[in-house]
């Protein structure tokens, strides 16, 4: 079955080389990379509608992508589905005001590299779970540990929709986390998404936007042999039938 055919294969299959290593700290080696960024259709990963195999029991799920790609729901409906607990990686990232996990996530705090890590680390130790989030280079606890990982690359403009739509809805339901500057800001960051160059790990240390799809693209491709790559909605939906059905 696919999912257990090595990165090295597909990268054979797809006429490319291994996209490098990661170190022990979870920096990604650079170099052995530029055929995936000069032909990011030819990433080594298992597309969406080619899944035929027999469906994989999961029972620890990975969901990656950009603002508005649909993790949060996905992570959620896998989570019903899977029985397992959902988690919002936003929360290992950033600490609540005074443990208030009611606040707008504005007032929230980002948390050092290390701390990240501790925390993912721990989730990776648990049972089951489907997490999800947009980040690379402190997740690779997760990524390692989980049995598949979900890549959501949509396109743009429905992303940056999805962003706009969010945040009236909330507003429309008297929430407070979206105001029109974040609103604002979260669709320009998913309007940038795919264009952002490759982050190095000191970038990824220092701010989370350094996260795009290239910086992706290569956390993931160290994973290939069990990475999903869904790029329409239709897609998402048969990778959720086909997690579902084992």
């Amino acid at each position: 079955m696919w999912c257990r055919t090595s990165s090295s294969v597909w990268a054979g299959l797809r006429g490319l080389a291994p996209l490098g290593r990661e170190t022990a700290d979870g920096a990604v080696v650079q170099g052995c990379v530029a055929a995936v960024i000069s032909a990011p259709d030819r990433v080594p990963v298992m597309p969406a509608h080619e899944l035929r195999a027999r469906p994989v029991k999961a029972k620890r799920v990975l969901i990656l992508g950009g603002p508005g790609s649909g993790k949060t729901t996905l992570a959620r409906t896998l989570a019903t589905l899977l029985s397992a607990p959902c988690r919002e990686l936003d929360r290992l990232a950033y600490d609540s005001p005074d443990g208030r996990n009611e606040a707008p996530f504005w007032q929230w705090t980002r948390t050092s590299d290390g701390v990240r890590r501790e925390r993912a680390a721990e989730l990776a130790t648990t049972e089951t779970w489907v997490a999800e989030g947009l980040y690379a280079g402190w997740t690779s606890a997760l990524r390692d540990a989980a049995d598949v990982v979900v890549w959501l690359d949509l396109p743009t403009r429905m992303t940056t929709w999805r962003v706009v739509r969010r945040a009236i809805e909330h507003r429309l339901r008297g929430g407070s986390d979206w105001d029109v500057r974040s609103a604002v800001r979260v669709a320009r960051g998913s309007r940038s998404y795919r264009s952002r160059p490759l982050a190095t790990a000191e970038q990824l240390h220092e701010r989370d936007g350094a996260n795009g799809t290239r910086t992706l693209e290569q956390f993931v491709s160290l994973v290939a042999d069990k990475t999903i790559r869904c790029r329409t909605a239709a897609d998402v939906r048969r990778t959720t039938d086909w997690l579902s059905s084992a």
